[in-house]
Order: C-alpha cells, then structure tokens, then sequence
C-alpha cells in the first residue's frame, strides 16, 4: 500500500521542504494544502497516514483543525504532528489532548519525524497511508 503524507503549510518554500522530509523518510505520495479548508478536502477524499501541521492563522483556531483532521471518514485516522516554530507549550499540550500525536521542532528533522511517529505506532512505525 502506498504512503501518503499531508503537508498543511501556508508557505510554499516550507511545503516544499516539508514534501521532501516526508519523502525522505519513505513516504511515496505527498499531498499539499496552503490552508485549513484544502486540507479538510483533500483528508476527506483520501486517507493519508500523517498530517504535518503548521499552526493556522485565519478562521479556524488549531484546536477546531486538529479535531476536524482526526475526524478523518476513513478506517485509519491520520498521525497529526504539529510543527513547532516556538509555539508556547500550553498550544502543544492543547493539540495533544485534541488529538495530535506530538510536534515537531524547527529545524525539522526526518529522524526526529521518525522517531515521534514509532513512539505512536509501536512496531509498525511505517504509518500506514
């Protein structure tokens, strides 16, 4: 089965380096969103097995996101990490207990990545997607 990451970034250059960790660490597909809503539609038509998150701004708070993103239609939920650029820590602690996995810190790290993703999944750290 392919693996299939989401990168939610409103950034072009960092959805581009986000696209190539993900690659990196074995993921063959990776989708792109600039925006909360894009990446609602892409979750919902597609299972993905992990969804990098950078921390909206704009209408829909983080919290609304990482619920809306766990909410996935499909049989297998997406591992939500939520990339950390100094975000403070009670947003992490939030995000968690709405359903994200962990974070991520800058600079990012396709070991790191890794190694949050085996801490969730046990042995199959090769999420699924």
């Amino acid at each position: 089965m392919m693996r299939t990451g989401l990168v939610l970034e409103p950034s072009p250059f960092k959805r581009h380096a986000l696209r190539r960790l993900l690659r990196g660490i074995g993921f063959e597909r990776v989708l792109e969103a600039g925006s909360p809503a894009d990446a609602v539609a892409l979750l919902s038509a597609q299972p993905v097995a992990v969804v990098l998150l950078a921390w909206p701004a704009g209408t829909a708070t983080g919290l609304e996101l990482v619920r809306a993103l766990r909410r996935s239609k499909h049989h297998r939920r997406p591992a939500i990490v939520v990339l950390d650029e100094g975000l403070p820590q009670a947003t992490i602690v939030a995000a968690i207990k709405a359903g994200a996995i962990g974070r991520l810190t800058a600079p990012w790290d396709g070991q790191a990545l890794r190694r949050l993703l085996a801490s969730q999944h046990g042995a199959d750290a090769e999420v699924q997607g």
